[in-house]
């Protein structure tokens, strides 16, 4: 399972940075899942395990859209704007990753609103599915919006990905048609977004 969308490059205000984890990094213990902050060291693992999770839908995809979109997964992952990357670790192994953006403005979606928070890159290793992993980290993900103090929480996926979008619906995020893209030589880019309760309707 993958979810991504459009370029950006996250900044590491989430990453902890030492391989040697307190409990304080930990997010989210619970079945042999940690969900904690990821390592600068660990990003090109992290970004390794995004490719792997998005390789089974190749065969739907042209291969210019393979080569770019692996290769801005790779972009992604060597600099820096304003994401926060967490990992899910399975056995001491990473098994899965998700990139929560404080707001929009290193999305590259046009039309999306700036303030709102968005959840990139979701992505579980094919041999540590059926875990329930990527709940966990799209539901980490829920918890650290909520604590921005933002009334919305958006994404986009793709109509393939339906383990993504089961997860989505699932945490109570509904379809925003409003919002899709769709580009030449791209599947659609299919939106979703998730009232957070908070006050206010910044950025919209």
């Amino acid at each position: 399972m993958l979810h991504q969308s459009g370029p950006f490059r996250p900044r590491f205000s989430g990453i902890s940075t030492s391989k040697n984890r307190s409990k304080g990094n930990t997010l989210k213990v619970g079945n042999g899942v940690v969900v904690r902050d990821a390592a600068p060291e660990e990003l090109q693992d992290v970004s390794d395990l995004t490719i792997r999770a998005f390789r089974e839908y190749r065969p739907l995809l042209t291969p210019h859209f393979v080569q770019r979109y692996e290769q801005d997964i790779r972009d992604a992952f060597g600099s820096a704007t304003n994401g926060s990357i967490l990992v899910a670790e399975l056995g001491g192994q990473l098994a899965g990753t998700a990139t929560l953006l404080a707001d929009a403005s290193g999305y590259g979606m046009h039309g999306w609103p700036h303030a709102w928070p968005v959840i990139r890159l979701l992505a579980v290793d094919p041999p540590a599915r059926g875990r329930g992993i990527g709940t966990r980290l799209a539901a980490m993900c829920v918890e650290r919006a909520r604590r921005l103090g933002v009334p919305t929480l958006g994404l986009h996926t793709a109509p393939f990905m339906t383990a993504a979008r089961v997860i989505y619906e699932a945490l109570g995020f509904d379809r925003a048609p409003e919002y899709d893209v769709v580009q030449p030589g791209s599947p659609p880019a299919l939106a979703y977004r998730l009232e957070l309760g908070a006050g206010g309707s910044r950025g919209e």
